[in-house]
């Protein structure tokens, strides 16, 4: 099988798996997603990671940040509604979706699942801070209702609290100094805003992100994505 494989691409692993050639199709994509403990280096292709993280916890029910806290918990006890021991199934599945996203930084599914891996560890924080570092890097805000939604189940708030004003004034310098004109700093300003409760600062932020980007149909489209997601986490 692996000889057969060797030179398939992630398009030959997806054709492979949907005529059902699950051991062929398993096997291309497990080679296109290496992790080689003897370099920090990310290699590989970037959705063949996401899919053998996928594949490994196949069964499980995730991608609940998609979905309102009080649903995907089932109650008001606002818990995960997967929960993962520590171990070695649980580090593979974390590191080959970290390299999923250091090689696609712009593959949003594997962020979010990274999120919910951490969330499903009682590691919230830590998972905020995987979208906080997507939306900055690569204006992503349609990471937005997912944040607002993790945001709601039950972590350690006190230290949360703690980094996120921490977090706001360093990017308070910066969207009034050099990286005034960078689109994924402003937005990730006004989530950390939004994330703190201080709605007249994110609203104010809003405004002003409206006059700095708010022409042509692109700024009017981000503009009112940034109000939706205002108003969501309200």
């Amino acid at each position: 099988v692996a000889h057969e494989v060797s030179n398939l691409s992630y398009e030959d692993g997806l054709r492979m798996l949907a005529e059902e050639d699950f051991v062929k199709g398993r096997a291309v994509m497990r080679r296109l997603a290496p992790l080689n403990m003897a370099s920090k280096t990310p290699q590989g292709n970037a959705k063949a990671h996401l899919w053998v993280a996928q594949d490994l916890l196949a069964g499980k029910p995730f991608n609940f940040l998609s979905v309102c806290p009080l649903e995907a918990a089932g109650g008001k006890r606002l818990t995960s509604p997967v929960q993962l021991a520590k171990g070695d199934l649980t580090a593979r599945c974390q590191r080959h979706l970290e390299s999923a996203i250091a090689l696609d930084p712009e593959l949003v599914d594997a962020t979010v699942l990274l999120a919910e891996v951490l969330l499903a560890q009682s590691r919230r924080n830590e998972a905020i801070e995987v979208m906080h570092q997507s939306i900055a890097a690569r204006a992503q805000i349609e990471l937005s209702i997912a944040l607002a939604n993790l945001l709601a189940y039950a972590g350690d708030d006190l230290g949360l609290e703690e980094t996120s004003w921490h977090a706001l004034a360093t990017l308070g310098r910066e969207v009034t100094g050099g990286k005034r004109g960078d689109l994924g700093v402003r937005m990730d300003y006004i989530l950390y805003a939004l994330v703190l409760k201080q709605n007249d600062l994110a609203e104010s932020a809003v405004g002003k992100f409206e006059r700095d980007f708010g022409e042509g149909d692109e700024g009017k489209e981000m503009v009112k994505s940034l109000q939706v997601s205002q108003w969501y986490f309200k």
